[in-house]
């Protein structure tokens, strides 16, 4: 099996012993065309030096972006993949990929340096709401103190790193400074959702916004800005007490109407979608025809299907930025085009290239 490098066939009693009375597919005994991707390293070691040098924390989306890292996980069910990958969860590690030079169109470079943390978006929720944020904050810990062990002089919390160690305030960096990369994403959200407005004529003091995730660190600062600039704006949450409450200090900043009903999306011009959500939860009925709807969550809030083949309403991926000279982020399963980049990733670039 090692020969092989079957990774399923050597742990697959992990699932199997989860699932007692589900039959997992059995691997072929033919050798498995096994990828070794160039942008895994081996040890962190290899890193050569940078002066120029920035990280970006990450995690896998969900159990389908394994597939990128082991080809041989695509022979297994998505629900037992999903099982399969929790269940190494545990004693998951940081694991560092290939360093990407970016440069600023006056020719000046920085050295990224992506750091995967190999957990899916689901089990951070699952371990977050359950309370068990000890092993979480102690993972993202582990990849700070790798980035800083490399001479990274910043780190972006990408993802759910940032919430699960409250903006990194829960976390010890001693020369490394850390962002979250919600600054920058704000920013491109307002230019992304004004140009667009501006596209098609439509004045932005006529229009009603409503944001979903308005509670937190990207939609409560959207909400401070539009708020000053449109017609109404609508904060759009569930109706558990937290949320509530975060809503309500925002609300009263802003002059915004609350609501935990979906539907009411409808009423609006412009979403703005901010959430911390594992699955979607917009649908297209609840979007009024025409609506400029801005989707920064990852994992997406509005389902990919929808957004892409729906015409009649204006859809922006939000917290997206080009880079100057068009470098590919060679990541596996990265799911942006070539040249593209998440606001948090740049955030972290254009401190590094300052």
């Amino acid at each position: 099996l090692l020969q092989r490098a079957d990774v399923i066939g050597l742990t697959r009693y992990l699932v199997e012993q989860a699932e007692p009375d589900r039959i997992v597919p059995r691997i072929p005994e033919t050798p498995i065309p096994h990828i070794r991707h160039s942008a895994v390293r081996d040890s962190p070691t290899s890193a050569r030096a940078c002066n120029g040098r920035v990280a970006w924390l990450f995690h896998l989306i969900d159990e389908s972006d394994a597939v990128h890292f082991d080809p041989a996980l695509r022979q297994l069910p998505a629900e037992i993949r999903a099982r399969y990958i929790d269940r190494l969860a545990s004693v998951a590690e940081p694991v560092l990929m290939d360093e990407v030079m970016v440069y600023s169109k006056n020719g000046a470079g920085v050295s990224v340096v992506p750091i995967l943390l190999p957990v899916t978006s689901r089990w951070i929720r699952r371990m977050f709401e359950s309370r068990q944020r000890g092993p979480l904050r102690d993972l993202v810990q582990r990849a700070v103190s790798l980035a800083e062990s490399l001479g990274c002089h910043t780190a972006a919390l990408g993802q759910f790193t940032s919430v699960v160690t409250r903006n990194g305030r829960s976390l010890t960096a001693n020369q490394l400074r850390l962002v979250t990369g919600n600054s920058y994403t704000t920013s491109l959200i307002i230019e992304a959702v004004t140009a667009r407005l501006a596209e098609l004529h439509r004045p932005t003091e006529a229009q009603k916004v409503a944001i979903i995730g308005g509670g937190g660190n990207i939609g409560s600062a959207c909400a401070m800005i539009l708020a000053q600039q449109c017609q109404q704006l609508i904060l759009v949450g569930s109706g558990r007490p937290s949320t509530q409450s975060r809503l309500r200090a925002v609300a009263r900043d802003c002059d915004a109407i609350i609501s935990t009903n979906l539907a009411d999306l409808h009423r609006a011009d412009v979403v703005i979608c901010a959430t911390n959500a594992v699955d979607p939860v917009v649908r297209r009925e609840f979007l009024r025809t025409t609506a400029i709807v801005c989707d920064v969550s990852v994992p997406p809030a509005v389902p990919q299907r929808e957004s892409h083949q729906d015409q009649d309403v204006h859809w922006i991926a939000g917290g997206i930025v080009r880079l100057p000279r068009g470098e590919r982020i060679t990541i596996p399963g990265f799911p942006l085009p070539p040249g593209l980049t998440y606001g948090c990733m740049g955030e972290a670039l254009l401190l590094g290239l300052e």
